[in-house]
Parts: structure tokens; sequence; C-alpha cells
């Protein structure tokens, strides 16, 4: 009876130890696919939306004189990107060297009462969950994306539904 209790601790003993090194080589390969992420510099990818006035905004439609572009995606039934919005409007994001491209589902044009007298330059675009997908990787909401000059990507921030967000973002911008 002994021995077969002796067996039964061993057994599960080596399913812990098993379960154990399982979990530590997981937790490498996610630490290592997430500085992966933060070290890749990624190019803006080619992307076609549509504006208000129903002509598409592709990446060559971007203004040439500004150091930052910020990619935003929206969506009206997310109550944390209307946070996102009211933190926009409280920031003091430089207008001179940034530019705002607010990409909404499915011309949810409801969104632009809510979109900040305060932001200068700026682009109201919608396009279809799929397409944003296939362009960017990430179809959450609130998702931001920040390219420099050279439309490498510097940082994004994508399935956070915290409203403090865009305070992380416009600290980004403002310390470049």
């Amino acid at each position: 009876m002994q021995a077969i209790a002796k067996n039964r601790i061993k057994n599960i003993l080596k399913i812990g130890i098993i379960l154990l090194i399982g979990y530590l080589f997981i937790s490498i390969i996610q630490t290592y696919q997430i500085k992966k992420e933060r070290n890749s510099k990624a190019e803006m990818p080619d992307f076609e939306f549509v504006r208000l006035d129903s002509k598409r905004y592709i990446k060559a439609d971007l203004p040439t004189d500004k150091s930052f572009f910020v990619i935003i995606r929206l969506s009206s039934e997310c109550g944390s990107c209307q946070e996102v919005l009211k933190e926009i409007a409280k920031s003091k994001i430089s207008s001179s060297n940034t530019h705002l491209i607010f990409v909404v589902d499915n011309f949810e044009y409801e969104l632009i009462p809510n979109i900040p007298q305060n932001i200068e330059s700026y682009t109201l675009c919608s396009c279809e969950s799929n397409s944003f997908f296939h362009q960017f990787g990430q179809i959450a909401t609130p998702s931001t994306f920040i390219y420099g000059t050279q439309k490498q990507l510097l940082v994004k921030y994508t399935d956070v539904k915290d409203p403090l967000l865009w305070l992380q973002v416009n600290n980004y911008l403002n310390k470049e």
C-alpha cells in the first residue's frame, strides 16, 4: 500500500515538474516575442481608408511637414474610445509636428462631434474591421499606432481598455 502511495506521489511530482517546465518555456517565449516586437521598427503599411468626402486616403496623402503620424482606431460602441477622445481634448499635443488619423468602422461618423477642437491636424477616415486588421494586424478598439517621419513604427498601444492610454501617447509624443 505504501509503495502505491509513493508511486502516486512520484507521478504527481513528475507531472508538476513537467507543467512547471512548460510554463517557464511559454513565459520565456512570450517575453522574447514582446522584446522582439518592441525592437522591431516596422514600417507603416500601405493603407487605404475612406475620408468624409468619400475620397480615398492612402499613405502617400500624409502631410510631409509632420514628425509624427498617430493612427487611432475607434468605434462608436467602445466606451473607452469616448474616454480616449476626452483625454485627447485635454492633451497638449503639438499640431505643428503631429498629424492624427482617426479611423472609425464603416462610416460611424457619429464620433465626429467628439473629435477634440484643439486638434488642428487630423483626418477622419472609415475602414472596415477586416481591412484594418489585414493592414495593421489589429482590430481592437481603441488601438493607437505612432509612426515617425520615416513612417517607421515607434510604438503601438493595442487592446487597451484604459482611458489613460492617451496620457501615455501624449507623454511619448512630448518627450521626443
